[in-house]
């Protein structure tokens, strides 16, 4: 149970708030290479928001992810939870997220490029202190492993193994990891 209200702390109690049709553009120029990603048809629900937190609030959303400029189509992102002051969950389904959009933040550590789309149902659970990731599934179609386009790769594979691209050094036509589960405080 809560504890009770002071005479003089303050209360909020909202039963929903809703977001619809909106849009964020995310820039980050602090990179070596310029990260832009949209977020369009963004939806937002909330309920049972009450401060201080005497019952778990309840929320929702949706979203177009893409990428201004980029030739990948639109990926979705929609996910769904609640949360108190000691626990909380949320699941999430991620469809279509292109790998390139990620670039400008995997760039700097990885070399070469990964290239390709994620589908992902993945889940997330605290209970204070526990905190467990929970992989459905998570799959990577056409993942490969890519020069950067102005520097051609330096070891080319034997003329055996043809690959899709001139400039890639590893193909896998999909990737799949089912039920994973990852305790997360000890990874």
């Amino acid at each position: 149970a809560a504890p009770a209200a002071g005479a003089g702390s303050w209360q909020l109690d909202v039963a929903q708030v809703a977001v619809s049709g909106g849009q964020v553009d995310w820039r980050d120029d602090s990179l070596p290479a310029s990260a832009h990603v949209a977020l369009q048809q963004l939806s937002l629900k909330a309920s049972a928001i009450a401060l201080p937190l005497v019952r778990p609030l309840r929320f929702s959303g949706s979203t177009q992810v893409v990428a201004p400029g980029a030739q990948a189509a639109a990926a979705h992102l929609a996910f769904e939870g609640e949360a108190s002051d000691s626990q909380a969950k949320v699941a999430a389904s991620l469809r279509a997220f292109s790998l390139q959009w990620a670039a400008p933040y995997l760039g700097p550590f990885m070399e070469p490029q990964l290239n390709g789309l994620v589908d992902a149902d993945v889940g997330l659970a605290w209970n204070a202190p526990a905190l467990v990731a929970q992989v459905a599934r998570l799959t990577v179609d056409g993942a490969e492993l890519a020069c950067a386009p102005a520097l051609p790769c330096t070891s080319r594979p034997p003329a055996a193994l043809a690959m899709r691209g001139k400039n890639t050094l590893a193909e896998l036509k999909r990737l799949q990891i089912d039920d994973a589960q990852v305790d997360m405080l000890r990874r």
